[in-house]
């Protein structure tokens, strides 16, 4: 079984490369059962994006609340990130040991980098080619995890981990405020950010979306999402290209 996390659809796209024969299960459904059953030698994955060098607010959520019936053999996580991963996998490992869990393995992909509240995505040739680098490494994951390799194989955590995940943790938590969210009037109020919206923060009203929460986990998947791009982070994103994962089957 592999749980996945997604806003663009990286995450997504890596974890449907990893599948076999098991499930692909979203961790936003799977947050509605806490509770799974394994067969001895199975094998389970979580696929997550980086933010801010941690871990998003939803998978770590999804972690904590997270209960075993009987622990897998074999638990492997896969980080996808456009630069390093900081100390992120390590928080991942620390919330799972204390629920007697062992996390086998990690693992990270350097995929295209898309936050689009502080520069341009990148262009269509430039996902292209990053996408294309990404096969080598998700056939080398595919392989670890068919034989059941344990170990830290995670070489994107760059300089100073753990010094820069904390400083950008902290950043993260502070800045995930819905406020600067708003949509324009080249809305069709065809609902999709709030069904993609992983923290239910989105409701549509009086035919726009609303952020009804203070906070959310800034996938950014409203805005990258939109099929006419009219949400807006203030006014930073306009004139920005979106972003989604061409492989991705959402």
């Amino acid at each position: 079984m592999i749980f996945y996390f997604t806003g663009s659809g990286n995450s997504l796209s890596v974890a449907s490369q990893l599948i076999r024969d098991e499930p692909l299960v979203s961790i936003v459904d799977a947050m509605r059962d806490r509770k799974y059953t394994f067969d001895p030698g199975e094998s389970v994955g979580i696929v997550f994006p980086i933010y801010f060098y941690t871990l998003p607010t939803v998978v770590e959520t999804f972690l904590e609340k997270l209960r075993f019936s009987y622990p897998p053999d074999y638990v492997y996580a896969v980080a996808t990130c456009g630069g390093t991963t900081g100390a992120a996998m390590e928080k991942a490992r620390r919330i799972l040991s204390r629920k007697g869990v062992r996390l086998s393995a990690s693992f990270s992909v350097l995929m295209p980098d898309n936050y689009i509240l502080l520069y341009n995505p990148p262009t269509e040739e430039q996902v292209k080619l990053r996408l294309i680098h990404s096969k080598t490494t998700i056939g080398d994951i595919r392989r670890l995890v068919r034989s059941q390799e344990r170990g830290d194989f995670n070489l994107l955590k760059g300089p100073l981990p753990h010094v820069v995940s904390l400083t950008a943790s902290t950043l993260y938590r502070f800045s995930r405020g819905t406020v600067k969210f708003n949509v324009d009037d080249t809305c069709i109020s065809c609902g999709l950010c709030e069904e993609v919206c992983p923290t239910r923060t989105i409701a549509m009203g009086e035919k726009k979306p609303k952020w009804v929460n203070p906070t959310c986990s800034h996938c950014l998947a409203c805005i990258h999402r939109c099929p006419v791009e009219a949400i807006q982070y203030g006014q930073g994103t306009r004139n920005r290209r979106r972003y989604q994962n061409p492989e991705a089957k959402f």
